[in-house]
């Protein structure tokens, strides 16, 4: 069996436009303030957060940085629940 491999993409403006599907809920990046008291709120490190890769399409637009965390928004039967994941 031939080994096949696989070409990632370069990132260009064209292939990291901001998703816009009612699905897709909204992916904010956080400021470093921010960060902090999200972390002192729930009494955790970064590394205790839920991961989220850097080339997730969703949040290729904030061109983001390992160790940035980002907050996610997602309205579930009409309640409004807030995420937070850590790039890596």
């Amino acid at each position: 069996m031939a080994i096949r491999r696989v070409r990632r993409k370069k990132r260009t403006a064209e292939n990291t436009k901001k998703i816009e599907h009612f699905l897709v809920p909204k992916h904010e990046l956080l400021k470093e303030d921010e960060t902090k008291k999200v972390l002192e709120k729930y009494g955790i490190g970064k590394d205790q957060l839920p991961k989220i890769r850097s080339d997730d399409p969703a949040i290729q637009h904030l061109e983001v940085k390992k160790g940035d965390v980002i907050r996610i928004a997602r309205k579930e039967d009409h309640i409004d629940n807030t995420y937070y994941r850590v790039v890596v």
